[in-house]
């Protein structure tokens, strides 16, 4: 990444009047509510898009996680041991959960991916738009969450509206994607408390999370190539 990570350098700054620290500010410290408007200005900042061009209402999500994607050139960065990190899961019990993901992606084999192959990835992790927690859940916070402790009454309410009852024995982790399905039936019929519940374990997106990934792989970039030096 040694040209996307030119962004962090003092000289490139200088001479493209890019101001790092007044990036950083804008994303960690600064009052943007929405992650549309911290990716938005960390864009514009590095010199990605140009908001005298372009007014800031016309860029969507998409395109902005687009822009994020443009960024890395599409070069595989991300190993599959720090996928694994991110989901909480041992090297089996991640082969277990993604195979079949990975076989339909044709990524069966790889063992590093771009940014867009994580999102795919990821995606089918979390099972929609709202991202948060990576980390799967087990069965003994999930009945802390929905059922005061019971076991049973978990094990019978998955089974009936989230998976199978092979599959939930075979589980002793359960991904982001299923527990929503399963809080969504358990708070049915109350928005307050499914919003609740979001707000407490899934309130961040998918453009939040790539442009904090982007950032770390700079960083981490930077530290590489000063070891080396």
């Amino acid at each position: 990444m040694n040209e996307v990570a030119n962004i962090f350098s003092p000289h490139y700054n200088r001479k493209h009047d890019v101001h790092l620290a007044f990036i950083l500010r804008l994303i960690f410290w600064s009052r943007f509510k929405t992650s549309e408007r911290r990716a938005i200005y960390f864009l514009f900042g590095v010199g990605k898009i140009n908001l005298r061009i372009n007014n800031s209402n016309s860029f969507t999500k998409e395109s902005l996680l687009n822009h994020i994607f443009d960024l890395t050139q599409n070069r595989k960065i991300v190993k599959k041991a720090e996928i694994r990190g991110i989901t909480g899961l041992s090297k089996g019990t991640f082969n277990k959960y993604f195979r079949k993901c990975l076989q339909d992606k044709g990524l069966i084999r790889r063992k590093i991916f771009t940014f867009p192959e994580v999102y795919s990835i990821l995606e089918y992790w979390q099972g929609d738009e709202k991202w948060g927690r990576m980390k799967a859940f087990t069965k003994n916070e999930l009945s802390k969450l929905f059922t005061n402790g019971n076991y049973e009454e978990l094990e019978i309410n998955m089974t009936n509206e989230v998976m199978s009852y092979h599959k939930y024995k075979s589980q002793n982790k359960i991904a982001p994607k299923n527990v929503k399905q399963i809080a969504k039936h358990f708070f049915s019929g109350a928005e307050e408390n499914i919003d609740s519940f979001y707000k407490e374990h899934f309130n961040n997106d998918y453009l939040t999370f790539f442009l904090g990934l982007l950032i770390w792989y700079f960083i981490k970039d930077i530290l590489q190539q000063n070891m080396i030096s």
